[in-house]
């Protein structure tokens, strides 16, 4: 695709849209909700087992196996929704994707439960824990629904048509979504509380607090229920929100320092601002990658995945560094901050980790967008920025588990799910194998049922639908049925016309299958015209030299049967020219058999001495092109000597003769026996018997040899 050709394509709203769930989809559906639920089920009982089993490494194997289960639920997500893809849009996908993505993040969280509910302070029960979780995963992961509502069809190569009504509704779902989930989530979830509900004390502390918040600018302090035992900071809308077992288990000061820490937060104006700017940026980013990925800028699927995980690593790795640096600037604004609180939020942090089940290097290990206590100690201490967590290594740690991952997946996913497109390769190879095996009644009956399933897929007009149009035609002329070879070759040269425009290089194969029809049906002259005007599109752009002279041999062959004898002459010479004009090294030659075969129709027509220009030429331009030590050279030497030999001109042909068998070593052994078989000949045509058999023993004592 190339976008700097927008004339060429046109505008669309949106794509045809299927509400209709197939018998065929609605199996994909059984088949993947199948596979989740094992996949689910084994990851819980993994988890349980781990945490049971390995007390003192559950939190390390427990991480990989969240690790997996989660990136495999994302990466199957987006392969569930991208099947909404193709000339007919099913959102029934992308519905079933959304559904399998909240349902693995509850799984997720429910696994995760497993591993820290030994060490949590007073531990949470799993419907309190997972609930919170689940509000703090819809706020962190809502790019994730916008990538898979942009598996809507933006572009469509095939038909050359741009969708522009995806990418804006995706970026307002997107905008949208976040600011719901942001002002409202909470409190459908149930998870803010009242305070004025609270008992005197909790209510008296939270009233502190809130003064503290609001002398401090223009903020909101907004208490959270059971079940989030941390403190967070909304910077876009200017709040804290604060869970209510803070306020329990950390004392006055403890309190005070976490809040004016998320207060730090919120005054920060560099790096909190540029991870905002940052957040704004990546619905933008992805939308055009989307874009890209649809128009098939990118070589290969291999690259396109390799593109996004390194765009999301990188982004990733530049959004942590912001967080780190952030959370520096919140704890030097504890530090300077009238009171002393910055050791009491040190220890504060330290009850908030054992309140959440973790241990004092979890951030190190797992987070790595926050700090742990030593690191923050040590910076604020030193006052300047400064960590050491060998990026480099992690990187690698994550990228190569997570492209292995991948690929894995991709395996996996499409040997239990095919796409459209590879279940439809898989039926073209077996009407290839068919057709190759002269199995023609199969094939016919296989390339019809591909139609069928190319047209359902993929619309009349693609790529796929243009390819089965062709073969059909092909196999319905191998099968002598002219009329419907025809009616499926026009059926072709209809949809190319749409796809490719009327003059194209990719519309050639449906007009030479029409041009074989007419010649079948006695019709040469609208053949003729036919290979003319294929002709003229090959030269105009630039077509393969094999690719020309395929179609003027075709042409030959028309003029040969009509007796038209100086245009045939014309096309041999163009082929020739080819021949001449190509280049060796890019394996697009014309054979060079075609000197002979010019030399042979003037010999015929009564010009000997134009068909001996011909046949030296033909020696001086292959030895030019393709050196005296290849076996086309070889071939031609032997054809210029038995060319004097026929025309009586017995010096010359001996001559050619010696220098062939001088070339001994060099060329094919078959052209040196068949120049001594040829020399032999030639001295028996003068009466030289002796030498005749002197030449013909040299031959077979070679040949046994």
């Amino acid at each position: 695709m190339v976008f700097s050709q927008v004339s060429n394509w046109s505008f669309a709203a949106l794509p045809a849209t299927c509400l209709v769930i197939t018998d065929e989809s609605r199996f994909i559906m059984m088949r993947l909700l199948l596979v989740f639920g094992v996949v689910s089920c084994g990851y819980l009982l993994l988890s349980w087992l781990v945490s049971r089993m390995f007390p003192a490494r559950r939190k390390g194997i427990a991480g990989w196996l969240f690790g997996f289960y989660t990136i495999s639920l994302m990466l199957a997500c987006f392969a569930v929704s991208a099947r909404a893809k193709g000339a007919v849009y099913v959102p029934l996908f992308q519905g079933v994707a959304l559904l399998l993505l909240n349902a693995g993040f509850l799984v997720a969280l429910c696994g995760n439960w497993f591993i820290h509910r030994k060490e949590a302070l007073a531990p949470l029960p799993m419907l309190v824990r997972v609930r919170a979780g689940y509000w703090f995963s819809l706020l962190t992961n809502s790019l994730l629904w916008l990538v898979i509502f942009l598996q809507v069809p933006v572009v469509s190569p095939e038909k050359n048509i741009i969708f522009w009504v995806p990418p804006p509704l995706a970026l307002l779902l997107y905008f949208g979504l976040t600011y719901l989930l942001f002002d409202h989530a909470h409190t459908w979830f149930g998870l803010r509380c009242d305070p004025e509900q609270l008992p005197t004390p909790l209510k008296n502390r939270f009233d502190t607090l809130n003064k503290l918040v609001t002398d401090q600018g223009p903020y909101q302090l907004v208490l959270l229920g059971r079940g989030i035992r941390n403190a967070v900071a909304l910077y876009t809308r200017k709040r804290v929100l604060l869970g209510v077992e803070l306020l329990e288990h950390l004392n006055e000061q403890e309190i005070t320092g976490v809040i004016l820490h998320e207060i730090g937060h919120l005054k920060d104006t560099r790096y909190l601002r540029y991870l905002h700017l940052l957040h704004l940026l990546i619905p933008f980013v992805m939308v055009g990658f989307v874009v890209l990925s649809q128009g098939r800028i990118f070589t290969s699927p291999g690259v396109e995945f390799a593109v996004l995980i390194v765009g999301l690593i990188v982004f990733s790795t530049v959004m942590k560094r912001l967080r780190l640096k952030g959370e520096f600037v919140a704890d030097s604004f504890v530090k300077a901050f009238p009171g002393g609180y910055h050791p009491y939020l040190l220890t504060g942090l330290a009850t908030m980790t054992r309140l959440n089940g973790m241990d004092k290097d979890f951030c190190k290990k797992y987070d790595h967008g926050h700090l742990d206590l030593d690191e923050r100690e040590e910076m604020v201490a030193r006052g300047r920025f400064s960590i050491s967590r060998k990026p480099v290594r992690r990187f690698f740690l994550v990228f190569i588990p997570f492209l292995l991952l991948g690929v894995g997946l991709q395996i996996g996913w499409s040997y239990l799910f095919p796409s459209a497109g590879s279940r439809w390769g898989t039926m073209h190879s077996r009407y290839h194998d068919q057709y190759r095996s002269q199995q023609y009644d199969e094939a016919q009956e296989t390339v019809a049922e591909l139609l069928d399933f190319s047209v359902k897929k993929f619309g009349e007009y693609s790529r796929y639908t243009y390819i089965s149009l062709n073969d059909l035609a092909n196999i319905s002329m191998r099968q002598q049925h002219l009329d419907m070879a025809e009616r499926y070759v026009v059926r072709a040269g209809a949809a190319g016309k749409q796809l490719f425009g009327q003059e194209s290089l990719r519309r050639i194969r449906d007009r030479k299958i029409l041009a074989r029809i007419r010649i079948k049906q006695q019709r040469p002259d609208e053949a003729e015209a036919l290979y003319r005007q294929i002709l003229n599109t090959q030269q105009q752009l630039g077509d393969k030299p094999e690719k020309i002279t395929s179609t003027l041999y075709s042409l030959a062959d028309i003029l040969e049967h009509s007796g038209r004898r100086q245009e045939l002459v014309k096309v041999y010479e163009a082929i020739i020219s080819q021949y001449k004009s190509c280049v060796p090294a890019d394996g697009d030659c014309p054979s060079a058999d075609i000197f002979p075969t010019l030399a042979d129709v003037h010999v015929g027509d009564g010009f000997p001495e134009k068909g001996e220009v011909v046949m030296v030429d033909a020696e001086k331009t292959v030895r030019l092109k393709k050196g005296m030590a290849s076996e086309e050279y070889g071939n031609i030497i032997w054809d210029l000597a038995s060319y004097y030999r026929n025309e009586k001109k017995y010096a010359q042909a001996q001559r050619i003769y010696e220098q062939c068998l001088g070339l001994a070593g060099q060329i094919e052994e078959y052209i040196f026996i068949g120049c001594r078989y040829g020399l032999a000949e030639n001295y028996r045509l003068q009466n030289m018997a002796a030498r005749a058999e002197k030449e013909i023993n040299l031959a077979l004592s070679r040949e046994e040899e």
